[in-house]
């Protein structure tokens, strides 16, 4: 686990990958954003999107998901190596989310990060902030 002084700035970070299936689109849409372009493959081919388009808060969801287990992952590699590890903590948040490109069904999504310079600031002594653009 890095600790803020160790993040390089213009470093980037990949933490998995994930295939949105038409089941898992329709599911999440089903109970969480149910518009026809998430929930029906001719609705989606349809729309703009031209396909079942997964909801921006599905995949935001699953960017999460991978982000968390990824830092449990190195985490416990740092535990293992015997070193001292960074406290994790609630998220300072984000000012910006955009959804540049719809993500289809079938699609496999890899997350990652970029440390940009102003996104990184100081926190108290054990805390990381990872912020991107």
């Amino acid at each position: 686990m890095r600790f803020f002084e160790d993040i390089e700035i213009g470093a980037q970070r990949e933490f998995g990958s994930f295939t949105f299936t038409a089941d898992d689109i329709k599911r999440f849409a089903a109970q969480f954003d149910p518009q026809r372009f998430h929930l029906d493959e001719e609705e989606g081919r349809k729309s703009l999107f031209g396909g079942l388009a997964a909801s921006g808060w599905h995949v935001a969801a699953v960017c999460m998901k991978l982000l968390v287990a990824d830092g449990k992952r190195l985490t416990a590699e740092a535990v293992a190596r015997g070193e001292k590890v960074a406290v994790w903590g609630p998220s300072p948040g984000f000012r910006e989310l955009r959804w540049i490109k719809p993500v289809l069904a079938g699609d496999t999504g890899v997350p990652g990060l970029r440390f940009a310079p102003s996104g990184l600031r100081a926190h108290p002594p054990n805390m990381v902030s990872q912020l991107s653009r």
